[in-house]
């Protein structure tokens, strides 16, 4: 078993031992983990399934978002993962950003990356999906953002 392959099961049992298994329906409560977490050890290209960040290397990716993470600016960053545990790999889906940054800023920060979206979640809610707040730092007069690279931005 690769490296790759280990993080991969590391990831699917902390996930099941956060109760999101089996307690969550499809379109909500995704498991979210942190960045350093979802990346410890590599992922494969499948996991990310956006071309551009392939492109822009995901190891490189990943150290971009570790150091938005360790702004001071930044209360937590955690990647929401989709998956359906039958194999292949955990899916990334959005990429959530606890700051006291506006939508614009947020946006320079992955100038060489833009996400497709970038929303602001009003309470534990993104779109159609509930978000288990408790998972996500969020300090006190700071915002949640939700950040959303398309699976292939190629086809824009």
């Amino acid at each position: 078993m690769t490296e790759v392959e280990a993080n991969r099961n590391v990831l699917r049992e902390r996930i099941r031992k956060a109760g999101y298994v089996g307690n969550r329906d499809w379109a909500n409560l995704q498991p979210l983990v942190p960045v350093e977490e979802f990346f410890a050890e590599g992922v494969n290209e499948s996991a990310v399934g956006n071309s551009r960040i392939v492109q822009f290397g995901i190891a490189a990716f990943a150290a971009l978002l570790g150091e938005i993470d360790r702004r001071d600016d930044v209360s937590d960053v955690v990647v929401e993962i989709d998956d359906d545990f039958d194999g292949g790999w955990p899916h990334c889906g959005y990429i959530f950003v606890a700051t006291a940054c506006s939508a614009a800023e947020i946006a320079l920060w992955f100038a060489a990356i833009p996400p497709g979206l970038v929303l602001r979640a009003a309470g534990p809610f993104v779109r159609a999906r509930v978000i288990r707040l408790e998972d996500i730092d969020v300090a006190p007069g700071y915002q949640l953002w939700a950040l959303w690279w398309n699976d292939d931005m190629d086809e824009e």
